[in-house]
């Protein structure tokens, strides 16, 4: 089986069920700690809170309010920077 090929049938297997793909991301050592940002139709009350149990860092039902989403993302890079220096300065050896 071709690479695009598995690719595809894996992307098929989640298709439509962003926790699972979302799960799949926090396990990951290497992607885990990467922010996720859920933009979505689906704004009850209920898919927030389904969103936020599946582990995603915020919830945008449409309509987007983009000046909203541009700061969430600056601050989900800007706390991600802060976390890797802290964690760089952590692993160093002292001096």
């Amino acid at each position: 089986m071709k690479a695009s090929a598995a690719l595809a049938l894996n992307a098929g297997t989640f298709a439509w069920k962003p926790d699972l793909i979302l799960r799949k991301l926090r396990a990951d050592e290497r992607l885990g700690g990467t922010p996720v940002i859920f933009l979505t139709a689906k704004g009850m009350t209920a898919d927030r809170i389904e969103g936020f149990q599946a582990g995603c860092d915020d919830y945008h039902p449409k309509p987007v309010d983009f000046s909203k989403l541009l700061s969430q993302i600056s601050a989900a890079l800007g706390e991600t920077a802060q976390a890797s220096e802290a964690t760089v300065k952590t692993a160093s050896p002292a001096r």
